[in-house]
């Protein structure tokens, strides 16, 4: 849609991409998330970070990145994609995954939506996500005004505020070390 000129921004849970998609570029990083490891409850003794991968299935969504870090971290390790993280879930639950990777943000939601009674996050972050806003390359202007708001919102509190609704909605912790981001 952003390609098609349909929309002007697009605004969600995306990680800046090194691999700059063509003809679009980020605004931000508006906020910093922790790649993690989403797992069953009955998993937790035997998968207590990214070095338990070797030899196991982690799934992750399509076009997320986490797959490039999760290889980084870990030999031996098979990796899984699917189009949503809902169905890396259900994988995770009928036993066709041991894992599923992705930023500790949406893990939070995933675990708030699917069950915590049967889901755990192993809480052992291993790579950092900077997530931006995405707009059509060559559009500098709106990328100014974008980055002239979100400072706006750090300033006057709005960012902060916009934050602790999610922790309280998701029970989301996030690291103040890195946010909100420079």
């Amino acid at each position: 849609m952003l390609n098609s000129g349909r929309v002007d921004m697009v605004v969600s849970s995306l990680p800046m991409d090194a691999r700059q998609r063509r003809g679009l570029q980020y605004a931000g990083p508006y906020f910093v998330a922790r790649q993690d490891l989403l797992i069953r409850r009955d998993s937790r003794a035997a998968i207590t970070g990214v070095q338990s991968l070797a030899d196991r299935i982690v799934c992750t969504a399509r076009g997320s990145g986490a797959d490039a870090n999760i290889v980084a971290a870990v030999h031996g390790v098979t990796i899984q994609i699917r189009d949503t993280y809902s169905q890396c879930v259900t994988a995770l639950l009928a036993g066709e995954a041991d894992a599923v990777s992705a930023d500790d943000a949406v893990i939070s939601g995933l675990m708030k939506s699917k069950g915590r009674q049967y889901l755990s996050m192993v809480g052992r972050p291993f790579a950092q996500v900077p997530y931006a806003i995405r707009v059509h390359y060559g559009d500098p202007e709106l990328s100014s005004k974008i980055l002239a708001a979100l400072r706006s919102m750090v300033r006057d509190g709005s960012w902060r505020q916009a934050v602790e609704t999610m922790q309280n909605d998701i029970h989301y912790t996030m690291d103040p070390a890195l946010n909100p981001p420079v």
